[in-house]
């Protein structure tokens, strides 16, 4: 009981629910000026948020060089389906989550 009320807890703010969503659907890692750059959101921000999604079990995190990567964790791997039904289920108006991916996109073929 105790790890789903961390995960409800974590993906209780708007933000952190955003991080989250994106690293699942795209199924990639990220690194946080990426994310940062998507949401329209400092990068200090995307740490603090991120931090609780990984103590939540998440997330996870990968170093490189002066890179930090962050993708879901292989916990959420194996229930990456039941959260993308939840998703779908639960948020009628999906925009925010639409237009992410849509700049996410966008950055990586301007790059």
């Amino acid at each position: 009981m105790k790890k789903s009320i961390k995960i409800f807890r974590a993906l209780s703010d708007e933000t952190r629910l955003r991080i989250f969503n994106l690293l699942l659907l795209t199924g990639n890692e990220l690194n946080g000026k990426t994310i940062a750059s998507v949401l329209l959101i400092p990068q200090y921000a995307v740490s603090r948020h991120i931090l609780i999604l990984i103590n939540s079990g998440l997330l996870k995190k990968r170093r490189k060089a002066q890179n930090i990567f962050f993708s879901i964790s292989s916990f959420t791997e194996k229930k990456r389906e039941n959260f993308l039904k939840f998703f779908d289920s639960v948020f009628e108006d999906s925009t925010h989550f639409r237009k992410d991916l849509e700049k996410l996109k966008k950055d990586r073929e301007n790059k």
